[in-house]
């Protein structure tokens, strides 16, 4: 999912199944700076392995913050 877009930046956030242990998430935000040219100048990508309980958590501090 694509959650910022602009010229100069993107922020992914991707989240995927795991084999094992098959409860947990995988969930990548993956950011990526661009030139002018939208040329890629730089990709950082953080990994976190989630569970459903951890998940739901996370969702509702991103949602609560002010």
């Amino acid at each position: 999912m694509l959650v910022i877009d602009r010229q100069d930046y993107k922020l992914y956030v991707k989240i995927k199944d795991m084999k094992s242990p098959s409860d947990m998430k995988a969930v990548y935000f993956v950011r990526e700076e661009l030139d002018k040219d939208d040329n890629i100048l730089l990709i950082n990508t953080y990994e976190f392995f989630i569970d459903k309980n951890d998940m739901k958590t996370l969702a509702k501090v991103l949602n609560d913050y002010e």
